[in-house]
């Protein structure tokens, strides 16, 4: 059987880093609602709206860029959780279908 059902599950689901990325950078916090991450855009955001009222927006550039970078790695789980549960979902279809086949 081909790989290809698998694949495009795969493909179907998984998030683009640099999306997340811009998303954290232009508005902090929404790179992880991107990534179905929502309690932590939402903490993210209200921190770092914290942070730039108590220093007068002194900081707010070294914040979103640190979040910017994080964005990459928030999809890189994500998408490592997609591939993990379509994988667990084939072997489950294959155990099912074996079983079924020896009880015929």
């Amino acid at each position: 059987m081909s790989d290809a059902p698998i694949l495009l599950r795969v493909e179907a689901q998984r998030k683009l880093g640099w999306v997340a990325a811009l998303f954290n950078l232009f508005l902090p916090g929404a790179g992880y609602l991107y990534c179905g991450r929502w309690f932590l855009g939402l903490v993210a955001f209200t921190i770092w709206g914290a942070i730039c009222v108590a220093t007068q927006g002194a900081l707010w550039l070294p914040i979103a860029l640190l979040l910017f970078v994080d964005g990459f790695r928030c999809v890189a789980k994500y998408n490592k959780r997609v591939i993990n549960e379509v994988l667990a979902d084939e072997a489950a279809r294959i155990k099912r279908a074996a079983q079924d086949a020896r009880s015929e």
